[in-house]
């Protein structure tokens, strides 16, 4: 009874749906790691720029096997992670479809309750992608549990930026890095601890950049962020856990970091999913299929993604910190 309407939901058609569905959620993924790779495999080399002053630290015995020196970049051999999800359409919610009595009001209803599930699991995948996409720009390599492979560290002065200064000297320093690193002059953004924006406002007040419309704060992202000399400032209060199981901040409070916009630094790498249905297609971003169950009891939303955020350049973000002079 139900097979010709669920015929209008084929594999590449799911596809779709969970593919331009919008979602709220992750921020720093979104914004930061817009150049994407699709793979054929489940293995990708990655190539990660040491830069100056960057150390690596393994923190996972397993990641000295995937990590191979080769002069200016380190070679990564990264497993792709998987992450499936499944929801169920019961044949009696596909029995409530009888109350309507168009085949067009038949077939928008199932469109909406398909998108429901489709809509669930895009939702988890990208607040998973935005956990490891928050480690990865923090110079943290996690796999598909969460753990902490290894991490890059940078031996560079962290850039201060001084309470009883105006706020463009620690940003003309952050300029001279950004130029120092690409050769050419890039604009950035900041993120920052929620104390470290606070000091920094109480600051601009103290100078009165408010009244000389050189701070204010502005809504961007659905964030309430603050603008000071032309450099956007998101506030960031995220957490991690690390090896021992203890949540910690990924950037401690009074700290901040700086980005360049500059889309080389970070990269997607994604693959084919685990199923018969997509080996016929290039790998997606996002995958999902409707499958029947046995005996008539329904349908499942199969859904899966193998994605993995990486920090390609550790060495172009750079830290700072508010000390109190």
């Amino acid at each position: 009874m139900y097979e010709e309407l669920m015929r209008n939901f084929q594999t590449k058609t799911m596809v779709e749906i969970i593919s331009q569905m919008k979602t709220n959620k992750g921020f720093i993924f979104n914004k930061f790691f817009t150049k994407k790779d699709g793979i054929n495999g489940n293995i990708v080399k990655v190539p990660i720029q040491k830069g100056e002053g960057i150390i690596l630290h393994s923190v996972s015995p397993y990641a000295d096997h995937i990590i191979h020196d080769k002069g200016n970049v380190y070679m990564v051999d990264l497993t792709l992670p998987r992450f499936p999800l499944e929801s169920v359409i019961l044949a009696a919610e596909l029995n409530e479809l009888e109350i309507y009595s168009s085949h067009a009001e038949k077939l928008k209803s199932l469109a909406q309750l398909i998108g429901k599930y489709a809509g669930e699991h895009k939702n988890s995948f990208v607040t998973t992608l935005e956990y490891m996409a928050a480690g990865a720009l923090f110079g943290k390599v996690m796999d598909g549990d969460g753990k902490i492979l290894f991490e890059f560290e940078s031996e560079r002065d962290v850039v201060e930026f001084k309470s009883n200064q105006d706020p463009i000297t620690a940003l003309r320093a952050i300029d001279s890095i950004v130029s120092d690193e690409f050769g050419s002059d890039i604009s950035y953004t900041g993120l920052a601890s929620n104390e470290f924006m606070d000091k920094l406002w109480a600051r601009c007040v103290e100078l009165k950049l408010d009244e000389k419309k050189q701070a204010a704060w502005v809504e961007k992202d659905n964030k309430r962020c603050l603008e000071v000399h032309g450099t956007t400032i998101y506030p960031y209060s995220a957490t991690y856990k690390n090896e021992k199981g203890v949540s910690k901040r990924f950037i401690p409070e009074g700290n901040a970091v700086f980005i360049p916009n500059e889309d080389s630094i970070f990269n997607v790498y994604y693959g084919r999913a685990d199923h018969s249905e997509a080996l016929r297609n290039a790998p997606t971003e996002f995958f999902s299929t409707l499958e029947p169950l046995a005996k008539g009891k329904g349908y499942s939303v199969l859904s899966e993604t193998k994605q993995i955020p990486v920090c390609l350049r550790p060495s172009a973000v750079i830290l700072a910190s508010w000390v109190n002079v």
